[in-house]
């Protein structure tokens, strides 16, 4: 059933899922989009911890279409009751992939991207143990021998409070993952984690962070050389079913000042706040809209939020619902695109999808939004959306905007005088619970 045998190659780009699973708590659905005009010919090989390969499957994905497979462990080890592992993608024309790991209780869905490359330093923006949360976390070798993994974990004020007393060898394209992660370094609190690769292997880390109730969302590892003085996050909203908690890292040695910038949808600012994020700290500042408004009650208010540092840094903002406490994750952006794409969106039974497209630009943004079926057919479109420099489109439910009724599929973003754009979406159901896509550009 499994070869640790070299399978031919469709292409010399492999992306890689980090972490599939399925067992009696969670399975994992994965997504496929085709990024091109060309039907494309795609397998995909399941890796269980050890790094052992297990025979995959070749599948067919239509041009600009999407193709879903739910409970993918099973679909390829028919059988299967509990696995985890990663997956690995070839294709012979250019993809995207993610993966929906879904609670089989709550069907709380936490989104996570593939990747094609890996880093020896790399960043989980928050990671908690507290008498509410935990955090999972899991690293893949993606390098061409063993990995040597030192892990720190440091408190917000960017004090170091536990490491790996002895380094982690994780064995070539394997994997190693703990279910409570801080408890693993003897810490409890929250705060950031830095992950080293000893001997520069190439590493993916994701951590998906779970309340008592197992709702839960992913901070897929970052790299720290990637981290800018300038970040933008797209939405926040506070309402009496939403609250928006922001999250600042300083990923460098000095002390960062940083000024938020509350933005409107017209691209005018609406209120400002310095704040000092301590070196190798973070500043967590909870309701922000509430915070930044001086605010008691819900402001009923969508926003977008830009960070100018003097140090680089990362934002990120936790979307929570307010009846259940389902936490979604969307990171800051430092840059944008004019052709982007949502992989997947909802209009059908329970599932719904926002959208927000924000203008990363110093001109009006004229914007083409298409809806795709997952045969990549076009099922709706709006045309020449005005977006004003530092602004924002949004809407609660793209698809129903659109038209689009009873169905899913992606929907592509372009920006017809070229300003850059920047994207997000949250999929969501009638129980509460969610999760981002963050738009991905398109070459």
């Amino acid at each position: 059933m499994h070869s640790n045998e070299a399978v031919a190659r469709l292409t010399s780009e492999v992306i890689i899922v980090p972490l599939v699973i399925e067992n009696a708590a969670f399975r994992t659905n994965l997504g496929i989009n085709n990024l091109s005009q060309n039907i494309a010919r795609v397998k995909i090989i399941f890796m269980d911890k050890a790094g052992t390969e297990f025979s995959g499957t070749t599948v067919q994905v239509p041009p600009m279409g999407l193709k879903q497979m739910n409970s993918i462990i099973r679909y390829l080890l028919p059988g299967s009751s509990e696995q985890t592992g990663s997956l690995r993608l070839e294709s012979d024309q250019p993809i995207s992939a993610w993966a929906s790991q879904i609670d089989n209780v709550s069907q709380d869905p936490s989104i996570l991207s593939g990747r094609v490359t890996g880093n020896n330093r790399i960043l989980i923006l928050s990671s908690a143990n507290t008498g509410q949360f935990r955090s999972f976390l899991m690293l893949r070798n993606l390098g061409s021998g063993p990995a040597i993994a030192s892990l720190r974990s440091y408190d917000i004020e960017g004090q170091l409070q536990g490491q790996t007393q002895n380094p982690i060898s994780i064995p070539y394209s394997g994997i190693f993952s703990v279910e409570n992660i801080l408890q693993f370094l003897g810490v409890s609190g929250y705060g950031p984690l830095e992950i080293y690769s000893d001997n520069a292997a190439a590493l993916v880390g994701t951590s998906r962070v779970s309340g008592n109730g197992n709702a839960g969302g992913f901070f897929e590892g970052l790299r720290i050389a990637g981290a800018s003085r300038d970040q933008v996050i797209p939405q926040v909203v506070d309402s009496v079913e939403v609250r928006t908690n922001l999250g600042i890292n300083n990923v460098s040695d000095y002390p960062a000042n940083v000024k938020i910038r509350l933005m409107g949808k017209d691209g005018i600012e609406r209120k400002s706040r310095p704040v000092t994020v301590p070196a190798k700290g973070m500043l967590q500042i909870n309701n922000v809209l509430r915070e930044l408004l001086g605010l008691d009650l819900a402001a009923n208010l969508e926003a977008s939020i830009r960070l100018e540092s003097d140090q680089p840094i990362y934002g990120w903002a936790s979307q929570i619902d307010n009846t259940t406490d389902d936490p979604g994750f969307a990171l800051s952006q430092g840059e944008g695109a004019v052709h982007l794409l949502v992989q997947s969106t909802a209009n059908v039974g329970k599932f719904k999808s926002s959208l927000v497209v924000l203008n990363n630009g110093d001109a009006i943004a004229l914007v083409d939004i298409l809806s795709r079926d997952t045969n990549g057919n076009i099922t709706g479109s709006l045309r020449g959306v005005p977006v004003a420099p530092a602004g924002f489109f949004s809407t609660p439910n793209i698809l129903e905007s659109l038209g689009v009724h009873g169905s899913y599929g992606p929907v592509e973003i372009i920006c017809t005088n070229g300003q850059p754009l920047m994207a997000t979406s949250r999929v969501y159901s009638d129980q509460r619970t969610s999760g981002f896509f963050e738009a991905q550009p398109i070459n």
